[in-house]
């Protein structure tokens, strides 16, 4: 299909953030003396704040306050990003750089509030290779409503079933399909059930390997 765009999610996607995320919420647990279950944080994955602050309250009985965890983590990402820098994933340039040689519009859609997805644009300067960026507090909804990207298309001036969809989260892969978008999927750190990659056009390991579908 000749797509005109290609919106990409951010933390998993982008940004190999959410493993420095985990080992921060994994810090925190033993910190305060908190059991640390994976299952648990996975929950937060492709979450919006006013999301992870019900999730974290209802899956640890208020053990665990969100807003204290996130100013914990974003101190301990910050120091991370100051010694090594926030990793960018596999063949995302390798993508970037083909989809601008074909004129392919290009857009970050991300579940964050638009402070982490300035922080992190910022520390890796590349604002400048993405024509629109949408955060999760400019919509009312968040993903797996389809609001998120169907506004990225509206902004970039395509239609949905013009978009192609990079995701790694499944409330990410069904927002996507909710819109109407096709949806690739590149993994990170949760397997899916099959039942959600069906809902994908292809699952592949990298970003480099979505060049084969456009």
């Amino acid at each position: 299909m000749n797509y005109k765009a290609v919106l990409f999610d951010m933390d998993g996607l982008v940004f190999d953030s959410e493993r420095i995320m985990y080992s921060a919420y994994q810090s925190y647990c033993g910190l305060n003396h908190l059991p640390c279950d994976f299952a648990i944080y996975s929950l937060l994955l492709g979450k919006t704040s006013t999301e992870g602050r019900r999730i974290l309250a209802n899956a640890t009985n208020g053990a665990i306050d969100y807003d204290h965890f996130i100013a914990y983590a974003t101190t301990y990402k910050k120091r991370v990003m100051a010694s090594s820098g926030l990793p960018v994933k596999k063949g995302f340039y390798q993508l970037i750089s083909y989809l601008e040689r074909h004129h392919l519009l290009k857009g970050l859609v991300s579940s964050s509030d638009q402070a982490v997805v300035q922080t992190n644009l910022q520390s890796t300067s590349l604002f400048k290779l993405f024509d629109v960026i949408i955060s999760g507090d400019q919509v009312a909804v968040s993903k797996p409503a389809p609001d998120i990207y169907l506004r990225a298309a509206m902004v970039l001036g395509v239609q949905p079933s013009d978009c192609l969809v990079l995701e790694d989260s499944e409330n990410g892969i069904k927002a996507g399909v909710n819109a109407h978008m096709d949806v690739i999927c590149i993994p990170d750190l949760v397997n899916h059930p099959q039942s959600v990659l069906n809902l994908c056009k292809a699952v592949v390991p990298s970003l480099d390997q979505v060049i084969g579908y456009l």
